[in-house]
């Protein structure tokens, strides 16, 4: 048993819960008021789930198969995305975005000096601080990261899906020259993960190719990405003849 397999999840009181509820509704108006989620992210949202998004990516995948056209698809992993997540850089998205005044201070205070311990059964652990992350098990935790990785769609050229922390991007490839803007986008997306400290696992980053007829390395920070036959996505098995 592997101590990394396992990520903590946050038992908080009801009083908190009940805050937390008042604060989410109030944060998630202000969302849908602006429309500040992005279309293409399919995570924790109302009318959205695996199947929309999946439906979505085969309509794009089946058009260019029939066509005869490749389309090569970079499957991206997040090392332990939620648990990650920096707080005031967190914080900073959350007021360019609008959330300000006596809802930015709450948060504030609910994401600062947090501190986490693991029972198990008569044992207990130290007490620890946590200095990232967003809480999970709770309320606020999943539109919170929504709201930070928002904007990684904007950053690149070609298409990108999200399903919370699941996330791929892909394009029709014609030429190496399509290949070469993937690849840019890559490197668009390796540059914002420096600059909000959210670390790729380039070993669990891999690319499949669909009706393959050009050869071409991608790599992510420097890493050659893996090219698979196959991939489960969100649960259903999608291979490089579809």
């Amino acid at each position: 048993m592997k101590c990394n397999n396992y990520r903590p999840v946050s038992l908080t009181s009801q009083i908190c819960k009940l805050m937390e509820r008042l604060v989410f509704d109030c944060l998630w108006q202000h969302v849908q008021q602006n429309n500040i989620i992005h279309c293409n992210q399919h995570g924790f949202q109302k009318n959205c789930s695996c199947v929309t998004q999946l439906i979505e990516c085969l309509n794009d995948w089946i058009a260019d198969y029939d066509k005869g056209l490749q389309t090569d698809v970079i499957y991206l992993d997040f090392y332990k995305a939620f648990d990650t997540v920096p707080h005031k850089r967190l914080l900073h998205k959350l007021r360019a975005l609008g959330v300000r005044g006596k809802v930015w201070q709450w948060i504030e205070s609910f994401l600062s000096n947090r501190r986490q311990r693991v029972v198990l059964r008569n044992g207990k652990s130290n007490w620890k601080q946590v200095i990232s992350g967003v809480p999970q098990g709770s309320i606020l935790g999943p539109i919170l990261f929504l709201l930070f990785i928002n904007d990684l769609p904007d950053k690149i050229s070609s298409v990108a899906k999200l399903f919370a922390d699941d996330s791929k991007l892909y394009r029709s490839v014609q030429s190496d020259d399509d290949c070469k803007l993937l690849q840019d986008d890559l490197n668009s997306l390796a540059a914002w993960s420096n600059q909000w400290l959210m670390r790729f696992n380039e070993d669990k980053c891999v690319v499949l190719k669909i009706c393959a007829s050009l050869n071409y390395i991608y790599t992510l920070n420097g890493t050659q990405l893996k090219e698979v036959d196959e991939q489960r996505d969100l649960g259903v098995i999608v291979n490089n003849r579809l």
